[in-house]
């Protein structure tokens, strides 16, 4: 009997290996891709060189591990075993709270001031922009700091204990209070979002998302363009909210931390809200607007938002990669900031609270030097 078994199971194990093949082959399955960043690795082309450098052999087998049959089958099998058994997300950064509530780890140590990088750096920072301020404003062109909420900061009652105690002064709170003082233009969604939190009809923030909920974003986005109008008294094309779609289904970005933990079963999810916006283009004048911002931009840029508001705006991700309408993308070394500068008529910079540690990612230094700020 004993022997029986052994040869059962061998018999299984020899039967999976030649189905996970079968399945490489012919792609009888039509397995659910892996969502988030994940780079596929391109099967190597052979050659003697390669070969005896040991070059072909290791690539083989990257593309060997990356693309076996029914791998995203089984890496989500993995991942939800792992989440349920051991409440832990294969998924870099990413942090399970009360409920879960889904977080990355870079907002929590925002909020508990973790990653505080000092008053007198953070000063030294808002100095130069209002030396950029200033130097723009005789160039008829302004500069519009946005704090963009952190979810950290949104649903701290869901956040793991070890996150909550305070540890220094968050960057943000000292952000403000600087830009205040020195008559810095800014918009501070951080603190708004967080005083409406329990008022606003639809959510601002969702469960399994890390960004801004698309409400959330449209709203904010709203705002932006109003403080635009009355700060250079232009009239910008209007938003006409027609109709907002409650659902349950995640679209846009309000379910990206869940989508990105590719696990084999969805948790259960809560209602988001879609706002149907009509624009009103009669009599309007569209600014040109460059935006240096991190990824709560894309929510703005990626479906068009900023598009319909503003004339042709381009995007500088992290300060790193000029994106434009199409989204063809342009390295920082081949951009000529001093014309880019002036070709628009408002610099926006935008983050949240967890990139504020390098708020601006060198940009304002370099706009700072460029118009002959002395360090």
């Amino acid at each position: 009997m004993q022997k029986i078994l052994k040869w059962i199971l061998f018999g299984l194990i020899l039967a999976s290996m030649v189905f996970v093949h079968v399945q490489y082959s012919f792609k009888l399955y039509d397995a659910v891709p892996l969502h988030g960043d994940v780079r596929e690795v391109s099967k190597p082309v052979f050659s003697w060189k390669d070969w005896f450098a040991g070059d072909y052999q290791y690539q083989a087998e990257k593309f060997t591990n990356d693309s076996f049959g029914f791998r995203s089958t089984f890496v989500r099998i993995n991942n939800q075993m792992l989440f349920s058994w051991f409440n832990t997300a294969r998924a870099h950064g990413v942090v399970i709270g009360k409920d879960n509530y889904l977080y990355e780890k870079n907002y929590l140590t925002a909020w508990n001031g973790e990653d505080f990088i000092g008053k007198d750096s953070i000063l030294s920072v808002v100095k130069k922009v209002r030396y950029i301020q200033d130097t723009l404003k005789k160039l008829n062109k302004d500069i519009l700091l946005v704090f963009a909420p952190g979810k950290g900061a949104f649903f701290p009652e869901f956040m793991p204990e070890k996150y909550k105690k305070p540890l220094n002064p968050r960057n943000h709170d000292v952000y403000v209070k600087y830009a205040d003082s020195l008559g810095i233009n800014y918009i501070d969604f951080w603190t708004w979002f967080r005083q409406n939190k329990s008022t606003s009809k639809y959510p601002l923030y969702t469960k399994y998302g890390v960004h801004w909920s698309t409400y959330g974003k449209d709203l904010a986005f709203d705002s932006i363009v109003h403080y635009i109008e009355k700060k250079r008294h232009i009239d910008i094309p209007d938003f006409l909210w027609n109709r907002i779609e409650e659902s349950t289904d995640c679209r846009e970005v309000d379910c990206d931390l869940l989508e990105g933990m590719n696990l084999l079963y969805d948790l259960p999810q809560v209602m988001h809200a879609y706002p149907d916006l009509g624009v009103n283009y009669i009599n309007k004048v569209q600014p040109c607007v460059l935006t240096i911002a991190d990824s709560h931009y894309w929510g703005i840029f990626g479906p068009g938002l900023a598009q319909k508001a503003f004339d042709n705006p381009l995007f500088y991700y992290y300060y790193n990669e000029l994106l434009n309408t199409t989204h063809a993308g342009l390295q920082k070394q081949n951009v000529n900031l001093r014309a880019e500068i002036g070709n628009h008529d408002v610099i926006m910079i935008m983050a949240t609270d967890a990139t504020l540690s390098n708020f601006g990612w060198g940009f304002i230094q370099d706009a700072y030097t460029l118009y002959g700020g002395k360090n």
